[in-house]
């Protein structure tokens, strides 16, 4: 360890070490966000058909789990003229 830093090692080393834990933090980030997107993109139903799927284990992906039957309401609006109004704004 002398030796390093008698060459200026040392520096270079906490450097990589800090950008390294700066690239973890950054890919833990990014695996939180997939994560919740997955959840608002697939829904209730399909978190839950994800789950089953991560926890059945052997790290491989089973596209015929069975599905599951939901209830959902939907809605639907219309505004007349609308580029119109937006125009005018």
């Amino acid at each position: 360890m002398e030796e390093m830093e008698k060459k200026g090692l040392t520096k270079e080393l906490k450097d990589r070490l800090e950008d390294e834990k700066m690239e973890t933090a950054v890919l833990e980030k990014l695996i939180i966000k997939t994560g919740a997107l997955l959840a608002l993109v697939f829904g209730e139903a399909g978190s839950e058909i994800i789950h089953e799927n991560m926890n059945s284990g052997g790290g491989e992906i089973n596209p015929m789990i069975a599905g599951k039957k939901m209830m959902g309401m939907f809605g639907f609006i219309e505004i007349r003229n609308f580029s119109d109004a937006t125009e005018v704004l």
